[in-house]
Parts: structure tokens; sequence; C-alpha cells
């Protein structure tokens, strides 16, 4: 029996059972399930050219197929092949389902609103042998990293890392990014690395901060970090060619729970120990897939929908029902992003707030968008159940087109 034509067909035939019916999270089996799965789930394409396709092909053209064993991991291949496309079918629809939450809204006519060339890039698809070969582009050589930046005294727990264009331009916009992990787990370098790089390459500052973590930390613990993160920014980003006053911040599921926090409560000087003078304001925030309910057993003041005060919550409703889009008002252009008054912009793979920063807050999500049951930042997703937002590339898509779509006056996105 060819083992190596085992292994791999094996290991295609247990990510693509885990993708389609994954184990909950809280079961034993539930952390492999959800790795397993998450790689068929991400990468079908390329799952079926190197565990299936190719496998397949060496052990026909060495003669392995000699057995009945050999024919019962062919037939294996063969019935796992099915299950692989059903992925790949469902990841296709990402794209519809984000050009329309975005034209619900910004509206039908977004892309004629936005540069003639970034509306041509954003319907680029990736050519086949990228997707089979290089599927995840994370490093690009025209981006500096520069790496374990202190933003606080809780050592590499609040450690930075730091992506510009390598000739760093000046007056680029910046981006905040917050891992996800439950609050529990989770590290600066090991998530959205495509967006970050992809954000960098084209002028924007992005920097990805690790901060406490549970047990050891509890809410507003992290949200404090993440202040510190801002603070640091307007002090130092201007180092590396940034202007801070175009400031997103973004997050994954925990990260994205944090980064509304920090929309909603900008300047607030109870979540601003010992620099409660400092500007932690923002221009908006971008959820990739996050939780909008309360931390861990504590109370309604932990969920960022608590902070939407009696003064912010009828144009936030505004915002929502009327679906409101920026350019429509004169001096709101994405072109200009001259942002007088705060926005609301939102996909259903990620929501995001613009917030001005002389101005109180909008919500960043609306009440359709918030999960029902009580659990906790991460417990959906992480169960490895198949998020209704669709998978983690099209969130990040979504994440770029909502950045992208965005043109910074005399900044460099969508050069």
């Amino acid at each position: 029996m060819p083992v190596g034509y085992l292994i791999s067909v094996g290991l295609a035939a247990i990510g693509v059972l885990f993708a389609l019916r994954p184990v909950p999270f809280s079961r034993p089996l539930g952390r492999p399930s959800y790795y397993f799965g998450l790689a068929a789930n991400e990468l079908p394409f390329a799952a079926f050219f190197w565990l299936l396709l190719l496998p397949t092909a060496l052990a026909f053209t060495e003669g392995d197929i000699d057995s009945v064993g050999a024919w019962a991991i062919v037939g294996l291949a063969a019935v796992t092949t099915p299950g692989l496309a059903v992925i790949a079918h469902r990841a296709l629809g990402d794209r519809a389902r984000i050009e329309h939450a975005m034209a619900e809204g910004l509206g039908a006519g977004w892309r004629a609103a936005i540069d003639a060339d970034l509306a041509e890039r954003l319907g680029r698809r990736l050519p086949l042998a990228r997707i089979l070969f290089l599927p995840i582009l994370k490093r690009r050589p025209d981006v500096r990293r520069v790496a374990n930046l202190a933003y606080g005294d809780a050592g590499r727990r609040n450690l930075l890392d730091l992506y510009h264009y390598r000739s760093r331009p000046q007056g680029a916009p910046v981006m905040i990014h917050l891992h996800g992990g439950h609050y529990s787990g989770g590290h600066k370098n090991s998530q959205s690395l495509p967006l970050l790089y992809r954000l960098a390459s084209q002028g924007w500052v992005c920097i990805s901060a690790n901060y406490r973590l549970r047990p050891g930390a509890q809410h507003p613990d992290h949200l404090i970090d993440l202040k510190k993160v801002i603070a640091w920014v307007r002090e130092h980003a201007h180092e590396y060619g940034a202007d801070p006053t175009t400031l997103w911040v973004a997050g994954s599921s925990a990260g994205g729970h944090m980064a509304g926090l920090a929309a909603l409560t900008q300047n607030d000087p109870a979540f601003q120990p010992g620099f409660e003078n400092a500007d932690t304001s923002v221009t908006g925030a971008i959820y990739l897939n996050g939780w909008y309910g309360p931390y861990f057993g504590q109370g309604p003041e932990s969920s960022p929908l608590a902070h939407i005060t009696a003064d912010r919550r009828s144009s936030w409703r505004t915002a929502t029902w009327t679906r409101w889009c920026p350019w429509r008002t004169p001096g709101t252009s994405p072109t200009s992003y001259a942002v007088p008054r705060p926005t609301r912009l939102s996909t259903q793979s990620c929501a995001a707030a613009t917030t001005p920063s002389t101005s109180t807050t909008r919500s960043a999500s609306r009440r359709s968008s918030t999960r029902s049951r009580a659990s906790p930042p991460g417990s959906d997703h992480e169960s490895g159940r198949p998020s209704p937002s669709g998978t983690a590339p099209g969130r990040m898509e979504a994440g770029r087109i909502l950045l992208e779509s965005v043109r910074v006056s005399g900044g460099w996105v969508g050069r």
C-alpha cells in the first residue's frame, strides 16, 4: 500500500469532513476539527491539487495502484473531491455577498463613485497558477516590517509590529489591527498578514499589536492596551511617514470587539488610566467577524452596543435604516475623505463605522448584526462552523475593499 499517497488523501478527506461537518469547539475533537477543517475550507483548490490530483497522478505513474488497498485510497480520493467542490462553491459566493453588502451599505453606485483604476483592480481575480502555488501572499518586497516596538510596560504583550512602504511616503493613513483568539490567545504576526502587507504596499502604515490576554487580564485591560497603541501612533507614527489624523482600528473576532469599543469610547478617561489626556480618537472601526455582545460574563457595559448613548442613537438609526451613502452629502466624497460627521459602512463580512476625531461616535453595527445567543467573543467561528459572513479570505477581501474604497486626499491609497 502506498503510504505517502494514503497520508495525502487521508489529510484531504479529514479536512473536508470537518469543514462540512465540524465538531463543536467545546467537545474533545473540537480544536482538531477546527484546524483540519480550516485548511480545506480556506484553500479548497490548493488542497485538491496538492493532496488529491497530484498524488493520485504520481501513484498511477509509479505503478503503486496495484492492490485492493491502493484502489480503496483512489476511491477515497474520488469521494473527497465532490466535498472540496462544495467547499469551493461556497467560497466563490463570497464575492457576490460582499458586492451585495457594499451596495446595501453604500448605494448601488458605489463603484462609480471611486477611482476608475481602483474599481477595475477590485474586479480582478487571481490567476489559476497563483491560486495553486501561492494562494496567500503574506510578504511583499516593497514593504518593510519594523518588529517588536514597545508601546506599554507589559513586556511582550505590549509590543507591536509596524508595516510601511519602503520609500516611506509622507501623509500615509494608518490602520491598527488586533488579532482574535477568544481574548486568551493569538499573536500580532499570526493573523491578517495578507491584508496588512497589501495595504502597506499601497502606502498605508499598518500596525499589528499584541495585547494582554485572559486569564491574567480582564476587560477593560485589553481595551486600555489598544488605547495605548492609538496614543503611541499619535506620538510616533510620523517617524514612519504616517499621518495619524486618518487612523482606522480593525480586528478579528475578539479584536473586532475591541476595535468597536475603541471607536465608541474614544478619549474616555475611564479607559485611559495614566494617560487621560492622550488623543485616542479614531477615524473608524472595521469588524472582521467581530463580536458585539458582552465580555465573558460581565455586564452589558462591556459590549460595544452599550456605548451607543442617547445622543448618538437617533443618528445611528438614521445611518442604519436610510443606508446613508457618505458621498451623497457635499464634502463627504471618498475622493476627498473630508468627513464632517460620522458615517456607517457595513458588509456581511465586516462592519465599519467612520467617526471624525472631533465629534461624537456612532455605532459600528446595527442591531441585526448582534448575535442573540450569549456566547463570548470568538465562540461561534472558533467552533469550526462556517461563518455566515463567508470564509476568512472573504472577510479579508471585505476589509480590503472597505479601506481601498476610501481614497485619501493627498495620500497613497489606490496608487
